[in-house]
């Protein structure tokens, strides 16, 4: 399968939504994206994290965003797991994000560039405006 951007409600609570970026059906997911709906809050999350970092980047068009958080070693899985502080859904970066269906993610100068497909835009833009 290919890489690609998909949103979906937690199971048993509702109001929460994960748009995550990876292959479907596989627990290959560079990154996703957490909010509970209305709350204007969104966190996120990503396994590509190395030991003891503290910011990430976001980037969308001309928007860019560094963001705090703790990262944490998960055993099960050998991977670093960062967890971002929260950002504001009403951010620029997010509207561009959802314009273009594109984000870029910033560890240590490396980029990972997340394009969605034309039928995962849709996804992006019902995610951002969840979250607002």
């Amino acid at each position: 399968g290919a890489f690609d951007w998909d949103m979906r409600l937690n199971e048993g609570r509702v109001s929460d939504a994960v748009l995550a970026f990876g292959v479907p059906e596989t627990d290959n997911q560079p990154i996703a994206l957490i909010c509970e709906q209305g709350s204007r809050r969104i966190f996120a999350t990503t396994d590509q994290a190395v030991r003891n970092m503290r910011v990430m980047g976001l980037k969308s068009g001309a928007q860019a965003l560094i963001v705090g958080g703790t990262t944490e070693y998960s055993d099960e899985m050998d991977a670093h797991y960062f967890t971002s502080k929260e950002m504001d859904a009403g951010a620029p970066i997010f509207e561009n994000f959802a314009a273009s269906g594109s984000l870029t993610m910033v560890i240590q100068g490396r980029e990972t560039v997340m394009t969605a497909s034309a039928p995962a835009r849709a996804k992006i833009e019902r995610f951002v405006r969840f979250c607002r």
